[in-house]
């Protein structure tokens, strides 16, 4: 494709308190992106402010990659089906790696596990690109302030200890709006509008 594909249109606040930019994300109408530009993943800039803590979050149905550009960000992750408690990653951008490679690091993020991005202690922006696979699904609401039609993340509170007394079943995970179906739905909806604006 004799495209570059840049990061222009700015960062928007998602329901979980980060900024994102779905610049290389077919399926999230705010990329302005045809519907059949990328199918199988999708490539979203994130950033997360120092101060700010994620609220809890769950992407059932896609694999999530996380790099940090710049800054540092921990990540708490609780592994899905698993008696293992919630366990953190510090992701540390290196700006000078030296011959180690690039500087860069990642975490993987499995569907299902429960996640919060924090960068409670740092005093930069911690810069991000996630990597979804398959794309990740956004269906915006009918104005910039409303929640959104669809998302592929379930958001479920802050509160770790009240997720384990739920037994890591919160009954934000069973609302319909959420299924396969819903996203399936959300899919043909974002489908039609990416065409029509063609």
């Amino acid at each position: 494709m004799n495209r570059v594909f840049t990061c222009c249109n700015g960062l928007f606040q998602v329901p979980d308190e980060t900024l994102l930019s779905p610049f290389l994300n077919a399926r999230d109408l705010n990329s302005g992106l045809d519907w059949d530009t990328l199918e199988g993943m999708g490539i979203t800039a994130g950033q997360i402010n120092p101060g700010v803590v994620s609220q809890i979050h769950v992407h059932p149905f896609t694999t999530l990659v996380t790099i940090i550009l710049k800054g540092s960000l921990s990540i708490h992750m609780k592994d899905p089906g698993t008696p293992d408690m919630r366990y953190t990653l510090l992701l540390k951008h290196d700006p000078d790696p030296g011959n180690k490679g690039f500087g860069l690091a990642a975490a993987l993020t499995l569907p299902g596990t429960f996640i919060q991005h924090d960068n409670s202690q740092g005093r930069e922006p911690a810069q991000v690109l996630y990597l979804t696979s398959p794309a990740f699904v956004f269906e915006p609401g009918p104005t910039p302030e409303s929640m959104p039609t669809y998302d592929d993340a379930i958001v479920v509170r802050k509160d770790w200890a009240r997720l384990a007394r739920e037994g890591w079943q919160p009954a934000e995970l069973n609302d319909p709006s959420h299924s396969y179906a819903a996203r399936r739905r959300a899919m043909n909806r974002l489908a039609r509008k990416s065409y029509c604006r063609s």
